[in-house]
């Protein structure tokens, strides 16, 4: 039941997203627009509270719990920002992001985003633990086993978001600097 719960919360977010966004640009109706936008946050709402009926029902935590905690943690930190996206591109409006040829912006874009991702780890880890009081540590094996799971993004994240990068400004610089290629050439 609460696989299926995340997979229309997900549906939800879109529908509300794409819908709000055609009332509000195609049919020229801002204010109808934007209250499905502001409502895709009530989808993270209604998520949250069949989790948590689900959770106190009794029975153990099982994988579909934790996985509905790292899903509302994380749209509730990236949603924000996919609908500022899909509104700019809606409006026709060109949104100017970091240029991935300037090094240092790139650098730092990266770094931005992983700290997102920190925050919705962040997130994620209070629900999942929120989630441990509820069942108790005894019946709780799977929202520890999501604890794990949302550690271990934030690592990976940081090795192919900011450390990747990193790595490749740094060979960019070298290369500028008049270094010798691994080719031989300059």
């Amino acid at each position: 039941m609460l696989i299926g719960s995340i997979v229309a919360a997900e549906i939800a977010f879109w529908a509300f997203l794409v819908g709000g966004l055609a009332i509000r640009y195609l049919l020229g109706a801002p204010r109808v627009g934007i209250v499905f936008l502001i409502a895709t946050p009530l989808i993270d709402l209604a998520l949250l509270v069949l989790t948590y009926i689900d959770l106190s029902s009794g029975s153990d935590s099982n994988f579909a719990h934790g996985l509905s905690a790292t899903y509302i943690g994380f749209t509730v930190v990236f949603g924000p920002s996919a609908i500022r996206a899909m509104d700019a591109k809606f409006a026709g409006k060109d949104q100017e992001g970091p240029n991935a040829e300037t090094d240092r912006s790139s650098v730092d874009e990266q770094q931005r985003i992983w700290r997102r991702c920190c925050l919705a780890s962040g997130i994620t880890g209070a629900l999942l633990f929120a989630g441990i009081a509820v069942v108790g540590l005894a019946g709780a094996f799977w929202l520890i086993y999501w604890l794990v799971v949302v550690v271990s993004i934030v690592i990976v994240w940081w090795f192919v978001g900011p450390g990747v990068a990193r790595r490749r400004a740094k060979q960019r610089g070298s290369r500028m600097d008049g270094d010798e290629r691994p080719d031989g050439t300059t």
